[in-house]
């Protein structure tokens, strides 16, 4: 008993270690999103019909994004 105890709280372990990996590519996503956000890249403008960047050059990631 004591050697299954001992594994249920190592996979309870190996779940949180993966979950908390997961939150913090998330946290990383998140605010690279908000870091692009308050430089201004991605955000358009549309003045009449014609469309204009708020800021002329691209992240490197919005580079990659487009060429998928």
């Amino acid at each position: 008993m004591g050697g299954n105890y001992f594994e249920q709280i190592a996979q309870e372990i190996f779940k949180h270690k993966r979950l908390m990996e997961q939150l913090e590519a998330e946290n990383r996503e998140l605010r690279q999103q908000l870091a692009d956000l308050r430089a201004g890249r991605g955000i358009f403008v549309d003045i009449a019909g014609s469309r204009f960047a708020l800021r002329d050059s691209a992240s490197p990631r919005d580079r990659l994004v487009r060429t998928r």
